[in-house]
């Protein structure tokens, strides 16, 4: 419960938070991700990769998926890959194209890490909700992906056990 609320009230705070860092106004309409402690095998290509690849059905009965439009030299409107070969170098702790946001994915911090921005949130402030029009992550798909961001965005496997509740 306490996690709970102290997500919540972060989740509150964020576009506070977001602006004394310089960052601007923070993401607003962000969705309340479920509770709970982070244990299990993190890693990267299972966890984080396959949800880039995993193709998702929208309303119409079409197939879309993240690498529908991020894959290849020049990928998608802000220049970013995020085909296997490439996406883990593509993201963390790299800048973003967008001018005054936060860096794709900042180690450790979920909530100073524009991808999450970018699937949790209806105005991430910067561009779209992804996948652009839906369908979007649902909330335990972005859990995984606030989880491995929150244990320090590993590349390698990582067990984690008994991590502090999301």
């Amino acid at each position: 419960m306490l996690g709970h609320v102290l997500r919540s009230s972060l989740l509150l705070l964020l576009p506070a938070l977001s602006h004394a860092a310089g960052l601007g106004t923070g993401p607003t309409s962000c969705d309340q991700l479920p509770t709970g402690a982070v244990s299990g095998n993190v890693n990267y290509a299972t966890v984080v990769q396959f949800q880039f690849d995993v193709p998702r059905l929208d309303g119409m009965g079409n197939e879309r998926k993240c690498t529908d439009c991020h894959i290849g030299p020049g990928a998608g409107t802000w220049n970013l890959r995020l085909d296997a070969a490439v996406s883990y170098d593509q993201l963390v702790n790299q800048p973003s194209t967008h001018s005054g946001a936060p860096p794709r994915v900042r180690r450790g911090d979920p909530n100073g890490s524009l991808l999450f921005w970018k699937i949790n949130c209806d105005d991430p402030v910067y561009g779209a909700r992804m996948i652009q029009d839906g369908p979007f992550l649902t909330l335990a798909q972005q859990a995984l992906i606030y989880d491995w961001i929150k244990v320090g965005a590993p590349q390698e496997s990582l067990m984690v056990i008994g991590f502090e509740s999301r």
